[in-house]
């Protein structure tokens, strides 16, 4: 696939929720990695008209399936709909019992001890996961992702029609040439 702005932009988000971590921002740490499921499962299913079902089917495929995460496709929606919604763990799909809260544990905190801790207080319906395991996994299955592109003409297509969308970071200089070049024709 040729298109630098689209990896870029991965990229920049992937350097900002590494930035998120070192400055202790755990909440703008999981928009962005929320961000990057989301905007990826569109890149990858864009036929699919339904966020929650590309969410669902991508946090499946290429995140669940190759790492240790506890927890459903329905929960990281739920979750990504809490987070990019009100910043909190709950969403429709937790109300109504169709998906687990999640609660966080990050930097040197443990997520089955916090899912001990949980579960002695009696809440069954909540799901520890550790913010940089997330993360990791996330990367990951992004990385997946371009390296099935190389094998697979559909998901390359997909791809490349979902990297034509995306933005492009001009700097000043490259403006202006562009802007001379047009005007001199």
């Amino acid at each position: 696939m040729n298109s630098p702005a689209f990896f870029q932009n991965y990229l920049e988000v992937v350097a900002a929720v590494e930035l998120c971590f070192e400055k202790r921002l755990q909440m703008p740490a999981l928009i962005l990695i929320y961000t990057l499921m989301d905007t990826f499962a569109w890149a990858v299913y864009r036929e699919e008209r339904s966020s929650r079902k590309r969410f669902e089917e991508w946090a499946r495929c290429w995140v669940l399936t190759h790492s240790d995460l506890p927890c459903a496709p329905s929960d990281l929606y739920a979750a990504r709909c809490a987070i990019l919604h009100t910043m909190t763990s709950e969403a429709s799909l937790t109300q109504t019992g169709q998906a687990r809260r999640v609660a966080y544990a990050w930097g040197s905190g443990d997520a089955a001890d916090l899912q001990s801790a949980i579960s002695s207080l009696g809440f069954e319906d909540v799901v520890a996961v550790h913010m940089g395991e997330l993360f990791l996994a996330v990367r990951e299955g992004m990385a997946r992702v371009v390296e099935a592109a190389q094998e697979d003409a559909q998901l390359q297509a997909r791809l490349e029609q979902a990297a034509s969308k995306h933005f492009v970071n001009m700097e000043g200089p490259a403006v202006d040439s562009f802007l001379a070049r047009t005007r001199k024709e």
